[in-house]
């Protein structure tokens, strides 16, 4: 329910910007062209602003977490998917272009919160606050369910014992919620988030992400000639073209990031690679201890 009451709230404030945003904007702002800044190619500025925009799709692949407490999630996880990023696309774009048509592009790329700020030019300050608290509402919405789905991915390592601290991760409560990995996550968000830059966080997570992502498409091929006889509850559309556009796509967001996107970036990359790979002494660990 708080994930479907937060959904709701923020998405009224961002229809309501691109309703009257069309209505009340200028509409006489460039909204394609330049499309990029000065000293900089298509393929440059796609690369280093890609892991941003993803960031907002982030949820499609944690409705695979809880697909254990669906009712059927033979059909609801692909409508959940499908229908979840379509809408996400939609808005997406239309906001993008309410954006724009309200305020150019060369005074949005200055500003640190486009929504806040076309919001006050539209509706004066009562509208800036609106949607600034439209963004609390979804920071609070994208936190509890990647709170969700996070605590249900540490409760099976647990309960496989993959992790230390197996027994304690792995119980459940009254309410069959595994509160004990929902604290455990709960508690690395509130460590990562001290540092205060949300944008690094973001990016790095986004980037280690779709390592795995790119992975688990490759898999799919692999599986059907390593198990071709395994029972499958999905059936992938188009095979092998999807899986094989999804590999592509992958790989080019992590291409784009080492080496498109400036040496920051690169080294942050490499960065988020070293933090994920510090797991595998735990891993390990716990296996031993396991067997």
């Amino acid at each position: 329910m708080v994930q479907v009451v937060s959904t709701v709230c923020k998405l009224v404030p961002l229809i309501i910007l691109m309703v009257f945003g069309f209505i009340l904007g200028s509409g006489t702002n460039p909204i394609f062209s330049p499309m990029t800044g000065p000293n900089a190619t298509v393929t440059s500025a796609l690369g280093s602003t890609l892991l941003a925009v993803l960031f907002a799709f982030e949820g499609w692949t944690n409705v695979g977490a809880i697909a254990g407490e669906l009712k059927n999630p033979g059909r609801d996880m692909p409508r959940a998917i499908v229908g979840g990023v379509s809408i996400i696309m939609a808005v997406y774009l239309l906001i993008n272009l309410a954006y724009l048509w309200v305020i150019p592009a060369s005074e949005l790329m200055n500003i640190s919160s486009p929504a806040a700020a076309v919001a006050e030019k539209l509706f004066g300050s009562g509208g800036a606050t609106l949607i600034r608290v439209g963004i609390i509402i979804s920071v609070l919405g994208a936190a509890n369910g990647f709170l969700m789905s996070g605590s249900r991915v540490c409760y099976l390592m647990a309960e496989d014992r993959m992790i230390p601290f197996a027994d304690q991760l792995s119980r459940l409560n009254a309410n069959q919620v595994p509160a004990n990995s929902i604290i455990l996550v709960g508690f690395l968000a509130c460590f990562y988030s001290l540092i205060g830059q949300f944008d690094l966080l973001t990016d790095l997570g986004v980037f280690s992400c779709w390592v795995f992502y790119t992975l688990t498409f490759a898999a799919v091929i692999r599986l059907r000639h390593t198990r071709p006889d395994a029972e499958r509850s999905y059936r992938v559309p188009l095979y092998p073209v999807i899986p094989i556009l999804a590999i592509a796509s992958g790989l080019y967001v992590i291409f784009s990031q080492v080496f498109l996107s400036g040496q920051t970036a690169a080294i942050m990359s490499l960065f988020s690679v070293v933090v994920t790979l510090a797991g595998l002494p735990v891993y390990y660990l716990a296996k031993r201890k396991r067997a």
